[in-house]
């Protein structure tokens, strides 16, 4: 990755954090005249001997994640990147984020901002095709659902506190306005742990750093795209598991402790958990009092390695974390990174993932893989040691 780059100038790309910046939905047209005044996405990146052409930048897009700026004709800029937001500013010859400068080059259709070393090259686009990389879609959030217009308290301790200010549902996604407040005398991080829309495990992908005594106006964003999968068109209950960490000393200064809230105003018993349709080839291989687990398909991942997408739906009234062990690929045994915790009768789509190097050690070609075995187990984790409740080997075609 850009390391330079992005730590000097730009930041965002090591933390895929905060909130995805959708802004209005003015396109900037293409024309022989068009200046540096439009919608940018980034194509290719150079960094010592590191680079990243259109192929591993496409992979990422294919995954949802993208960098690109926004650049107005009165000097001010956003840049997103990954699903983190930054501000700047640009004149005739320096693009300025994160407080840091950056020079750049303006050669048609091509802008490339660089160091005098490493640089990143990002080709002209339309906000249009912005959204569709990120799967923003009309229709899927029902914009006419009245959201409450009142402060809703998330952490409230003697370090720091978390205050919902606000809800809006557009295309772009669920954005959920969020004040941090940083009671200590060193910087705080704060993130979601956990959370859960209408009781399906979401991911805001969200984190926002506070200085000392300050606080911070933040937003929250749940992308449509995951909405749509979930068939979520109305936010009713949101469950959130926050942390806030000292960032000098790296000691978590909460809990962790789960908070609801109903953002529609309807009481617990008015709200209808989300229900799962099978996909075609979809394989359920575990349906038992505890759990029904599926997993959906397996695709080999250039960037991260070999994905096993799945879904998982506890059961019980009790918080499960569900794991996998003994995986074995076409009969090799290998090393597969899946944990899931779920609080009860929540359910959510997740995946398993075998690194690219793994394969490779076990002389396995991803093309090659043709059945994968596991063990899964489910641990109680509401006591103070976890409780196997059920283990169940599993053998699946892919």
């Amino acid at each position: 990755m850009m390391k330079k780059l992005t730590a000097s100038a730009l930041a965002v790309l090591l933390t895929l954090a905060s909130c995805i910046w959708a802004g209005g939905r003015q396109v900037y047209a293409e024309s022989d005249e068009a200046g540096i005044a439009g919608v940018w996405k980034l194509s290719s990146m150079k960094n010592g001997e590191d680079t990243a052409g259109q192929e591993e930048i496409g992979q990422l897009e294919q995954m949802g994640m993208l960098m690109y700026m926004v650049i107005s004709e009165d000097g001010t800029l956003t840049v997103s990147a990954f699903g983190a937001e930054s501000e700047g500013t640009w004149d005739d010859t320096t693009i300025t984020a994160e407080d840091a400068p950056l020079s750049y080059e303006l050669d048609g259709d091509a802008l490339t901002l660089h160091d005098g070393t490493d640089f990143m090259v990002f080709s002209r686009t339309t906000l249009e095709t912005v959204y569709d990389i990120l799967g923003y879609q009309e229709g899927i959030l029902d914009e006419s659902v009245t959201y409450l217009d009142e402060d809703q308290v998330l952490m409230d301790t003697e370090s720091a506190a978390v205050t919902i200010t606000g809800y809006h549902a557009a295309s772009d996604g669920f954005r959920i306005q969020v004040r941090c407040e940083n009671r200590t005398e060193n910087t705080v991080l704060f993130g979601t742990k956990t959370a859960y829309v209408n009781r399906f495990i979401l991911d805001p992908v969200w984190a926002q750093e506070v200085g000392p005594g300050e606080s911070v106006d933040s937003e929250m964003v749940f992308s449509v795209k995951d909405l749509g999968k979930c068939g979520i068109s109305s936010v009713d209950e949101l469950i959130l598991v926050l942390q806030a960490m000292d960032s000098e000393n790296w000691e978590y200064l909460t809990d962790g402790e789960a908070v609801t809230v109903y953002p529609t105003g309807k009481n617990p018993e008015e709200i209808t958990a989300g229900v799962h349709v099978p996909e075609e080839g979809e394989q359920t291989v575990a349906d038992n009092e505890y759990c029904r687990f599926s997993v959906l398909k397996a695709e080999n991942e250039p960037l991260l390695g070999y994905m096993v997408s799945c879904y998982v739906e506890n059961k019980t009234d009790r918080p499960l974390t569900f794991e996998w062990s003994q995986t074995a690929v076409n009969g090799t045994d290998v090393t597969a990174y899946y944990a899931e915790e779920t609080l009860p009768g929540t359910r959510g789509f997740t995946e398993a993932l075998i690194l690219s190097g793994t394969l490779e050690e076990a002389g396995i070609v991803p093309e090659d893989i043709t059945e994968i075995s596991f063990t899964l187990t489910a641990y109680d984790t509401s006591g103070d040691t976890p409780e196997t409740v059920m283990e169940e080997t599993i053998t699946c075609s892919v």
